[in-house]
């Protein structure tokens, strides 16, 4: 599989995907080059991020804690090795 393909099975649960994103109230924009975009997505993950109490610390919030960069990322990627057991179907899919 290429590098910039995706995996038949993430292309079909897609469309659940984003219906279960759209909980957090943005719209869904899809451009005409099939690329989607989640107007205030920022907005809501920084809130999200907030409420589990991560965060720059301010006056109001002085026990937040800091974000850690592409752990999210991290975290899917971890997810998917344990599932496919395959260093390399990793690589290949995430990079």
């Amino acid at each position: 599989m290429p590098a910039n393909s995706t995996h038949a099975d993430y292309d079909a649960a897609l469309p659940g995907w984003i219906d279960k994103k759209l909980l957090l109230g943005a719209p869904r924009v899809l451009s005409a080059a099939r690329v989607i975009y989640r107007p205030y997505f920022d907005e809501k993950l920084r809130e999200v991020r907030t409420g589990l109490g991560y965060g720059k610390p301010t006056k109001e919030q002085p026990d937040l804690k800091p974000w850690v960069p592409d752990v999210l990322r991290h975290t899917a990627i971890s997810h998917y090795f344990r599932a496919t057991a395959s260093y390399g179907r990793t690589a290949e899919q995430f990079g």
